[in-house]
């Protein structure tokens, strides 16, 4: 936690920059980190980036995700939340 409070306090940046760096939505930030473990292979096949198991459609690797890598959407809402709180860019 200390880390970050010393990388926003060492980033000189204008008012404007750092109201532009906040998350609007958080979950919607979480989701779109998701869409990129989504690989499309074919039209009607998708692939999980993580283990490579293939889906009918984007939103069933979305499932996968939240259900069988837990960890890497947990780390997701903790990177979202963190820049929240402290406002540091993607």
């Amino acid at each position: 936690m200390d880390q970050l409070i010393k990388k926003r306090l060492e980033a000189a940046i204008s008012d404007d920059q750092f109201l532009k760096m906040k998350p609007k939505n958080p979950a919607l930030e979480v989701e779109q980190g998701l869409q990129e473990c989504v690989v499309k292979v074919e039209e009607s096949k998708y692939r999980c980036s993580i283990c490579s198991k293939l889906f009918k459609g984007p939103d069933f690797v979305v499932k996968h995700l939240s259900t069988k890598h837990t960890e890497k959407v947990s780390a997701l809402e903790e990177e979202v939340e963190n820049r929240l709180l402290f406002f540091l860019p993607s």
